[in-house]
């Protein structure tokens, strides 16, 4: 048998998008148990909580999870799920209603925050929450929903929206399975560099290298066909792009500052250099990032980062050094 859902929302759009089950705008114990026992999956409580300064908002909740747990114990209900309907642009009493839930039925380990109304172009993708506008997503942190006057907010990465909500007691720094993953394809590609910078550098040794204009093409090639096949088989939400000049235009500048002319150079540079020179060379990347971005965006480094550049400096020359 399926749990039983239980939707408490705290405003009448939310149940405007669903037929075929109850809507109760009351929560005494005999209204309850009507929901609880219709044979719709699912009813709605329409609290209407976000109309409501805070104190009231929780007073309400409080009293419909009371009145709640009376009807399902005289009904010996044991499977439920309760979900706390909210605005799919994150504003609302966040976390005060989920809190009260969890104080007045117990039980709950966790909880799930789900923001999505597809339906209105309200999208999260890897806990970044967007709004579409114009076939376009854009991080619902930079949309006037963000400035809402009573239920502000600065984030649109959900772990930070969730810490600064709960004014961190819940943190948003936790290491998640996307990081651990990002972290593992970061360590894997450092060590492909430098495995084909020791390969190549070997077979030119060796007298048999490949040409690099054809290291190049085939790299290219290679790098567009699994682009493709990630591609298909991780597709992201489905969103019209424009596709016109300047577009054509930056893909390929893209496509020639990234990968083209990078692999042209690291490949000449592995034929004419030790391996470990070649593949420590590449930690000069950040800082050269930094320094374009302080001349074209204006965005100047700390003097952490100065400090940092000089050690990175040092021990590329003691690298060198050693390997000359």
């Amino acid at each position: 048998m399926k749990p039983k859902i239980i939707v408490l929302d705290d405003d009448p759009t939310g149940s405007q998008t669903v037929h075929s089950c109850l809507l109760l705008t009351v929560w005494d114990i005999d209204t309850l148990r009507l929901g609880l026992t219709d044979e719709s999956p699912i009813f709605f409580i329409l609290t209407n909580t976000r109309s409501l300064p805070p104190e009231q908002a929780a007073q309400v909740t409080r009293e419909v999870c009371q009145n709640l747990k009376s009807a399902i114990a005289s009904l010996n209900i044991q499977d439920y799920l309760i979900v706390s309907r909210s605005d799919s642009t994150l504003r609302g009493h966040y976390p005060i209603e989920t809190d009260v839930i969890a104080e007045e039925l117990g039980g709950v380990d966790a909880h799930f925050l789900v923001p999505a109304f597809f339906e209105g172009g309200r999208i999260t993708l890897d806990s970044v929450h967007y709004l579409i506008v114009d076939n376009v997503p854009i991080p619902v942190h930079e949309t006037e929903f963000a400035r809402d006057s009573v239920f502000s907010y600065s984030y649109s990465y959900l772990p930070d929206y969730v810490a600064e909500k709960t004014q961190g007691r819940i943190p948003g720094k936790v290491i998640s399975w996307q990081t651990i993953i990002g972290y593992l394809l970061a360590l894997g590609a450092a060590a492909m560099l430098a495995l084909y910078a020791l390969w190549f550098n070997t077979l030119n040794k060796q007298g048999i290298a490949p040409k690099a204009f054809n290291v190049v093409f085939v790299t290219c090639l290679l790098g567009g066909f699994l682009s493709l096949l990630y591609t298909i088989f991780f597709p992201t939400p489905s969103v019209e792009i424009r596709i016109d000049r300047q577009v054509i235009l930056v893909l390929v500048g893209l496509g020639i500052l990234a990968t083209a002319l990078p692999s042209l150079c690291y490949t000449v540079a592995a034929q004419r250099l030790p391996v470990v020179v070649t593949t420590a060379i590449l930690l000069l990347e950040p800082v050269f990032a930094v320094l374009f971005a302080s001349v074209a965006l204006q965005e100047f480094p700390s003097l952490w980062f100065g400090i940092g550049s000089l050690l990175v400096f040092w021990g590329l020359l003691s690298i060198a050094k050693g390997a000359n």
